[in-house]
């Protein structure tokens, strides 16, 4: 990592882990953490473009190692989900917001327990067909 990109993910969001941390795990927001990111993600301040910050439990998937009974023969085995964190949590947000269309998403910041993401979603009902932003290959899908 960088240094301009680690000075921006620690120094930049450290007042307001706090509030972070006591928020909800996905609340709208008005204005994006990270605004030269976001627009070259694709946001811009228009009526079918929101932005969503949610939170995601960070850690493996190791599930808990049976205490009574017999030995299983996955004795505390990892279990690989076959899709990153960051695609659960676009999906979740997309789950919570079925009007709209994940159009990307950008890492705010971390702590111990929790990563925070903001996520800009479209509204595909406001705006006709040909306004919708062509996608590449990297941004997230619906």
């Amino acid at each position: 990592m960088n240094f301009r990109k680690k000075r921006i993910l620690d120094d930049g969001m450290c007042p307001q882990l706090s509030e972070l941390r006591s928020a909800k795990n996905y609340l709208r927001v008005e204005y994006p953490g990270r605004p030269f990111r976001a627009r070259t993600l694709g946001y811009k301040r228009a009526k079918h473009l929101i932005i969503v910050r949610a939170k995601i439990r960070r850690g493996g998937a190791l599930v808990p190692r049976p205490r009574a009974g017999r030995n299983p023969k996955n004795l505390g085995r990892v279990r690989s989900r076959g899709i990153s964190k960051e695609k659960i949590m676009a999906q979740r947000v997309a789950r919570r917001y079925p009007s709209m269309n994940v159009m990307n998403y950008y890492p705010l910041t971390k702590d111990g327990k929790y990563a925070y993401y903001q996520v800009i979603l479209y509204n595909p009902a406001k705006i006709g067909r040909e306004k919708i932003p062509v996608r590449p290959s990297s941004w997230a899908y619906r």
